[in-house]
């Protein structure tokens, strides 16, 4: 149920009138009540100038007029009238004064009763009401041209993807539209696969079952190559709720802190500047601190202030989780993959700074492979919003080997770091696996961005593009994206030097690709001349 406003004893309260009479009763007055001491209607103890009866005159000598003396004119009606009816009228306006302020008074003390009882319900964890069921399914499109800011979140530095707290806040404001009331959390919030946003996606969200718990599907528009198979596919599905609960106690303060570094200069965060909240921060033994500032980043708000939502992921070590826990592999990176439960307690401020905590809570129902993290927003001592979050570490390669300027080199700025090659050389041969390109490609579209792939080419069919990318970036330390490959795979030349072309022999065996240079001897006059 919504806030109910105080009630204004002065707010003017239209009163309809009455139906007008007709007919003989159009002037009669109505029929008086005693018992109604508040009566603005005639008293009939009172004689009416206009309908009482006539008496007669007293007999008088009749006289013939004198012209010389003026005759007085008598009253009219309307004379008559009009200071009895201002006086009624002023008494009504009175009357209707006293009665709007008993109303007030009134509709005061049922608020009041109303919000009693509504506090008594909040401390029990009951909530409100629910209302009428909403519309089930809404349907919404995402555009990066239009919607910047999700330009700003891209986990490999590459194509932006929609945040797993921006996925909440779509499931969260669909169940309130649906239920007709605010939800106050979520439960089970599980991300079935990345949703890329390369460009307009269509997204869906479906409600089904009770105004009280309903479960929220998110999904997106899947293109395929056979139009008959394209559909909408579940992205992520959640139960909203609506318990109005007391704030948990704040986490306990960390012992024997040390200051983390700026993630977004040093490049542990792929965040662009609309998600950059994050002001300063400490790391301890299972957890951290931070300070956000809601006025450093842009991220639309929505119902659950997505923004800081993700922002407060950014104080967990997500390149380095064995410093939390030493059994997880260091050769991992961890990404959100699921909420077991999201709660407010209360709005997130706009202005002002917030503190968040995160804590290392173990492994989500003993999987080695899912750390959960529990985290608090707070504002002094309250805690406003708390979660826990469930992350899935995941196997990077060579990119984790690297450090983590020269990753976002690398990806973003699309700068020579032979590092991060995912081939090997070994006497002028490069030799690139299928599975290391499979690995690249975690989150889809990395491969195709980083290494400017044409348009559906499976990652099997790229690994031999790609091997011969990177054979003549090595020769000329130019990254793999502005390598040009012709399509028989024959030669392949520089963006800077397309006249130049170099001559190759690529190789497919079951598991990788070989490429070596092609001797002079074997180069066409069509090659030499490209």
């Amino acid at each position: 149920m919504p806030d109910v406003p105080s009630p204004d004893p002065t707010t003017h309260v239209e009163v309809l009138p009455r139906p007008p009479r007709t007919g003989k009763d159009a002037f009669a007055g109505p029929v008086p009540s005693p018992e109604d001491p508040h009566d603005v209607r005639p008293n009939p103890a009172q004689p009416n100038p206009v309908r009482a009866p006539v008496q007669p005159a007293p007999e008088q000598p009749c006289f013939a007029p004198d012209p010389a003396q003026p005759i007085p004119a008598r009253p009219s009606t309307g004379e008559v009238l009009r200071p009895l009816i201002a006086a009624q009228h002023g008494r009504a306006t009175e009357l209707h004064q006293r009665f709007l302020r008993v109303q007030g008074r009134a509709v005061a003390q049922l608020v009041a009763m109303w919000s009693r009882e509504r506090a008594g319900l909040a401390r029990q964890g009951v909530a409100e009401a629910p209302g009428p069921l909403g519309e089930p399914v809404t349907e919404t499109v995402l555009d990066p041209a239009t919607h910047d800011w999700v330009r700003d979140h891209c986990p490999t530095w590459t194509v932006p993807a929609l945040p797993l707290m921006s996925m909440a806040d779509l499931i969260a404001r669909a169940a309130t539209r649906y239920a007709g009331r605010t939800a106050t959390g979520l439960r089970d919030l599980q991300v079935r696969r990345w949703l890329p946003l390369p460009g307009p996606t269509s997204l869906r969200l479906t409600c089904v079952g009770s105004a009280a718990r309903p479960q929220v599907t998110l999904s997106a528009w899947l293109e395929l190559r056979e139009a008959r198979l394209s559909r909408f596919a579940p992205v992520a599905c959640a139960t909203a709720v609506f318990d109005v609960l007391p704030p948990p106690r704040r986490f306990a303060p960390l012992e024997h802190t040390v200051p983390m570094a700026d993630p977004y200069e040093s490049g542990d965060c792929f965040h662009g500047p609309r998600f950059q909240y994050l002001r300063s921060a400490r790391s301890g033994e299972g957890g951290a601190s931070g300070v956000l500032h809601p006025g450093r980043g842009s991220v639309p708000p929505g119902l659950l202030h997505q923004g800081l939502l993700d922002a407060a992921t950014h104080i967990i070590p997500h390149t380095r989780m064995w410093q939390w826990s030493p059994s997880i592999d260091r050769a991992s990176v961890t990404y959100p993959h699921r909420l077991s439960r999201l709660h407010t307690y209360g709005p997130l401020p706009g202005t002002g700074l917030i503190e968040v905590e995160a804590r290392f809570a173990g492994f989500h129902t003993g999987d080695a492979r899912l750390p959960a993290v529990d985290l608090q927003l707070c504002v002094a001592e309250r805690v406003l919003t708390d979660a826990r979050l469930v992350l899935i570490l995941l196997p990077v390669g060579p990119l984790l080997d690297m450090p983590p300027h020269l990753r976002r080199d690398y990806l973003r700025d699309r700068r020579y770091v032979p590092g991060l090659l995912l081939s090997t050389a070994h006497d002028a041969t490069t030799v690139l696996r299928h599975d290391d390109v499979r690995q690249l490609d975690f989150f889809p579209g990395t491969a195709a961005s980083l290494y400017q792939l044409p348009a559906g080419l499976s990652l099997r069919d790229s690994t031999p593009l790609i091997a011969a990318k990177e054979h003549v970036a090595r020769r000329t330390a130019t990254h793999p994206c502005r390598i040009t490959v012709a399509d028989d795979l024959r030669t392949a030349h520089t963006d800077e030097a397309p006249h130049r072309p170099y001559a190759l022999d690529v190789t497919l065996a079951a598991d990788h690709v070989h490429v070596r240079d092609r001797p002079a001897a074997d180069h066409s006059p069509e090659e030499e001349g490209s």
